[in-house]
């Protein structure tokens, strides 16, 4: 599962960007380092990563290396210098240090103050302006993080703490640039898969189907995808075609997503402890039928009444099947999910049919006595959907992991209980009050994507 983005936040993040300085340059081997000159001050760049003997005490990563698990495991090949080891020199433990930055500024009576900076202790305040939500600062400091210390292993989290502070500033476009180009460097690797997931998810969240799609096309074209990703990426797609309200195509993708998710050398090895986007194929899939059954309108004349009902009927019977076996799944947030969506379709079924028009030709005592026996004929669709509402609630209780969708259900079981108490009295609801719960929103990006919380 993608990493969240409070992760990639003060630890580190998974798309990188070479960054070289361009400042103009020469080597003084009297002192052994690299020096670049500007007009008004000197940059010492001093690879200060050091093999130090296991008398020096263990090795503290945390403190010097990003800790997230898409973290490069070696340090850059300039940064460490090596020596020859034999036996005893393997045991030791390796530290890697930050390169330093020096500036030595000279004032205008000729004075020399000398100010150091290191890729750690930048990185640490841009990290603090993000969570002050300075985001211009944070921007300005990440971008010194990869101007000056373009091959420090907190370069990658630099560039994508600015893509997130790009976007907490409404700079969408901005944003999408740099994880595109994480993700489009050679060599970039697992680095690179987040940097697409990433724009991908950004590009979904504000409904540029086209772009998300094209971006995860780009991503299951690399060679050598591994399973989790590949899984990743084609649940995303089938998302984003749903969206699109492509749903021929959707319905080919989720499907062949789900092949790939309970494929046996795939499903019962790999995705035993994270099967968030295998689920999440099955969701959609149900959800599919849902959509299509929400546009369906109940009109007349009569002939056509009877088409429509027919139809809704025949599509909320596909959705509940897919969505009883995304229950099966016993997935907490997924299986809520599709708890909530099979009680709101009995709902607005029996909504539907409220809304119906009455035939034209039924005199007003015989319009009054066709609506109050379409109120008693539908109402077994109310409690059912309060019946449902109610197990959902218990199915989040027996999870021990309450969701949106759990609190939805608790919600519309209130909700419910009185307008089925009402019905049962014969105090019969009018149209006015038969709008759709306020409670749920839909799985957008938030809920689709591990991160924002994730696609």
């Amino acid at each position: 599962m993608r990493m969240t983005c409070d992760h990639y936040k003060f630890v580190s993040t998974p798309t990188w960007l070479w960054a070289p300085l361009h400042r103009s340059h020469k080597s003084d081997p009297s002192f052994g380092y690299t020096l670049w000159v500007t007009p008004t001050s000197r940059l010492i760049a001093i690879p200060f990563a050091l093999l130090l003997s296991a008398g020096c005490g263990p090795a503290s990563k945390s403190a010097t290396t990003p800790t997230s698990k898409t973290t490069p495991t070696q340090a850059p090949s300039d940064v460490v210098e090596s020596a020859e080891s034999g036996p005893e020199e393997q045991e030791r433990d390796v530290i890697v240090v930050e390169p330093m930055r020096i500036e030595v500024i000279r004032d205008d009576e000729g004075n020399e103050q000398v100010i150091a900076r290191d890729a750690r202790g930048l990185f640490d305040e841009a990290n603090d302006a993000l969570a002050m939500s300075n985001y211009e600062e944070a921007i300005a400091l990440y971008d010194e993080v990869l101007r000056d210390f373009a091959e420090s292993s907190l370069a990658p989290p630099a560039i994508y703490n600015a893509g997130l502070a790009l976007e907490a500033l409404g700079r969408i476009d901005d944003a999408v640039a740099r994880y595109q180009t994480l993700a489009n460097r050679k060599g970039s690797g697992e680095e690179g898969i987040d940097g697409r997931i990433r724009a991908a998810a950004l590009l979904a969240e504000h409904e540029r189907w086209g772009e998300a799609l094209a971006t995860l096309d780009a991503m299951l074209a690399l060679p050598n995808l591994s399973a989790v990703n590949r899984l990743e990426a084609m649940a995303r797609r089938g998302y984003v075609l749903v969206e699109a309200k492509d749903y021929a195509s959707a319905e080919k993708q989720l499907d062949e997503t789900i092949r790939y998710f309970t494929s046996k050398e795939r499903g019962r090895r790999l995705f035993d402890d994270d099967n968030y986007f295998g689920v999440m194929s099955y969701f959609y899939l149900g959800d599919i039928p849902r959509r299509q059954f929400d546009a369906i309108a109940i009109r007349l004349p009569e002939s056509q009444m009877g088409r429509d009902v027919e139809a809704k009927a025949t599509l909320l019977i596909l959705a509940d099947e897919r969505f009883d076996e995304v229950v099966r799944l016993e997935h907490p947030y997924w299986s809520t999910a599709a708890g909530f969506r099979k009680a709101d379709m009995q709902r607005e079924f029996w909504a539907a049919l409220m809304r119906a028009p009455v035939p034209p030709h039924l005199g007003e005592v015989a319009a009054k006595l066709y609506v109050k026996e379409v109120h008693e004929q539908s109402r077994s669709l109310l409690e059912k959907a309060l019946s449902i509402h109610g197990k959902n609630v218990k199915l989040a209780s027996l999870y021990k992991v309450p969701t949106q969708w759990s609190a939805a259900s608790a919600k519309e079981v209130v909700r419910l209980t009185e307008l089925v108490g009402r019905e049962q009295a014969g105090d019969l609801v009018t149209a006015d009050e038969l709008s759709g719960p306020q409670n749920a929103r839909q799985a957008d990006s938030h809920s689709y994507l591990p991160g924002r919380i994730e696609l």
